[in-house]
């Protein structure tokens, strides 16, 4: 299992890892985390108009709701629904996140996750 310095392995299983971090970051409210791994996907939407990661997550913490926040603090990743691309990027549904709650694709939506510079993205 190829891994960087920084220990993330190139596998759909650090994939997805790296998704639950984030995932758990938006539950804790921890723009460093959430900006970090949504960092490229964010940067797309601020070019779209969107404002900044730090200035548009505090909106999507607030829509989600005290519950959802607190289910996603735990949540997981149902690894038979994830697939991987020709071009090695990783799909995560919606519908894969395994939480106390039912996180929709109205909440968060489906996630691309693309591996650059030793770790995983979120890229859309």
């Amino acid at each position: 299992m190829p891994t960087t310095a920084a220990g993330t392995p190139k596998t759909v299983e650090g994939a997805i890892q790296r998704f639950e971090k984030y995932l758990h970051g938006v539950g804790n409210q921890d723009l460093d985390v959430v900006c970090d791994v949504a960092g490229p996907g964010a940067k797309k939407a601020e070019a779209k108009g969107f404002g900044t990661c730090r200035q548009t997550f505090p909106i999507t913490f607030q829509m989600l709701g005290a519950a959802k926040r607190t289910a996603l603090q735990t949540a997981t990743i149902d690894a038979k629904q994830v697939r991987q691309r020709a071009n090695g990027d990783v799909d995560i549904p919606a519908k894969a996140i395994r939480a106390s709650v039912t996180i929709g694709e109205r909440d968060l939506g489906d996630a691309v996750l693309s591996y650059r510079d030793g770790t995983w993205f979120v890229i859309d």
